[in-house]
């Protein structure tokens, strides 16, 4: 039902819109300057378009 990296526990939601905020978090490996292996980042994206400040 939902992703590999979070806990098992995720799998007994039974609230339709915890269940669609869970499938909605996304992993990534980001290069970055500070450490010379990539560092795992989980977020969630919600809406479309660029950044606003």
């Amino acid at each position: 039902m939902l992703t590999n990296f979070l806990p098992s526990q995720v799998n007994q939601l039974t609230d339709q819109k915890a269940i669609a905020f869970a499938q909605s978090i996304e992993r990534i490996a980001l290069a970055t300057s500070l450490s010379e292996h990539q560092i795992l980042t989980t977020y969630i994206q919600k809406g479309s378009g660029g950044i606003r400040f």
